[in-house]
């Protein structure tokens, strides 16, 4: 049940439009940051990130649509 609920927030973060990344972006982000923990570990192996794969907002770091990080791998992603 834990995990719906979080799988739930996210949706409704995303639609909401609470962040300023479109999901795509917050897609590549996560995949390539070091730092990415997931808020839930049963996480991983759900339906949904195996359909979707991860994103920012499924990690521990991303709150109110804001992680510090996000910035510096955007950079770093558009540099290669």
């Amino acid at each position: 049940m834990k995990k719906l609920n979080h799988i739930n927030r996210t949706k409704n973060k995303i639609s909401r439009g609470d962040n300023t990344n479109s999901i795509e972006q917050l897609k590549s982000i996560a995949m390539q940051c070091d730092h990415f923990t997931p808020a839930d570990n049963g996480m991983l192996n759900s339906s949904e990130v195996e359909d979707n794969g991860i994103n920012c907002t499924m990690c521990v770091h991303y709150d109110n649509g804001k992680c510090k990080i996000i910035d510096t791998i955007l950079t770093s992603m558009d540099q290669t």
